[in-house]
């Protein structure tokens, strides 16, 4: 519709510049509109270019112009794509089939500005609900970039091409450690981590140069909770982690249990994580385990484990994602 408006706008221009020097029409943008509309196949106004009261050689001059302005606005359009946006500039988007889950994924990927003046190798951030945080973080991490907080990285979205179940987000099914009660679809976690691990990760790191040292993984609300669950059980994965407002619903024990099992790899592990929620948040849901979770890993006395847990003043569940966000990867990465 924006680029038909463009189209109008030159054409009549053009035809305004015409009819001001005394040729023999004026013609009206109502006019035109009407004119464009019935050069469209499925229109239902398509005897609008034969009812104009216009002879036919004037009418074919109008065509030639309408043509010639359709042209001239293609070059305005590709300049008007949010791709030229220059923070997204160096943006990739994957669609990427996963055997691990049997399922498709939308990955977004964004390179650092100076990646093709160098050969540097370069830290990764996985998105969880890449679909949302992806935009997000490319604009945080420039602004920690330029405030020194943050080195240039890699940005990974990994999302679905939609928001809602009923354009294939299935980051219920994906993100949660196990199935509970009235939620048989949830419990893909496993799944959805060995895909991260055997299938996502070797292929960005065989096609980038990457610093395989350096992972972090991101996630909010249910994708907090499976920052968690990779935490727990595969700390080998990422080196560092941003938890924002895990929501762990009835599977609060199972959390306890995990983080008992997780205590031997983690003794011998060099890892940092944050764990936020904000403060206006239910205290059942998310204050009270979260606060009992990072007191059970600050008890364990890590010797190389860093760990922040952090109550987001005047924070509720949506207002506090881009601020774990910028807040969490300064924390990860202060000496």
């Amino acid at each position: 519709m924006e680029f038909r408006r463009k189209v109008l706008w030159n054409c009549y221009i053009y035809l305004k510049f015409m009819s001001e020097r005394n040729l023999h029409f004026r013609f009206s943008l109502n006019e035109l509109y009407s004119f464009s509309t019935s050069l469209n196949p499925t229109s239902r106004n398509r005897n609008a270019y034969n009812s104009t009261k216009y002879p036919k050689r004037i009418k074919m001059k109008i065509f030639k112009i309408y043509f010639f302005a359709v042209l001239i606005s293609i070059p305005i359009a590709a300049q008007n794509d949010i791709s030229n946006i220059p923070i997204l500039k160096n943006t990739k988007v994957l669609n990427l089939y996963s055997t691990e889950v049997q399922d498709s994924f939308k990955i977004y990927i964004k390179l650092p500005e100076g990646y093709f003046a160098s050969q540097k190798t370069y830290s990764v951030i996985y998105l969880l609900d890449g679909d949302i945080l992806f935009p997000i973080a490319c604009g945080n991490l420039q602004y920690l970039y330029y405030g020194e907080a943050a080195p240039e990285m890699i940005i990974v979205g990994i999302g679905y091409g939609g928001l809602g179940f009923d354009s294939g987000n299935n980051r219920s099914r994906d993100y949660t450690a196990i199935p509970i009660e009235g939620r048989s679809y949830w419990g893909g976690a496993p799944k959805f981590l060995n895909f991260i691990k055997n299938e996502l990760i070797p292929k960005l790191e065989s096609n980038f140069r990457v610093d395989d040292s350096e992972r972090i993984l991101m996630g909010h609300s249910l994708g907090g909770q499976f920052v968690l669950y990779s935490f727990f059980t595969q700390p080998e994965l990422f080196t560092k982690y941003i938890a924002s407002s895990p929501a762990l619903f009835s599977l609060i024990e199972f959390y306890d249990q995990l983080e008992e099992k997780s205590v031997t790899k983690l003794n011998n592990l060099n890892r940092k994580i944050w764990i936020s929620v904000g403060e206006n948040e239910l205290s059942e849901e998310y204050l009270t385990p979260l606060q009992n979770i990072a007191n059970k890993i600050e008890s364990r006395s890590y010797k190389n484990i860093g760990l922040r847990y952090e109550e987001i003043s005047g924070g509720s569940h949506f207002l506090v994602p881009s601020i774990a966000l910028s807040y969490g990867l300064k924390f990860l990465f202060e000496n």
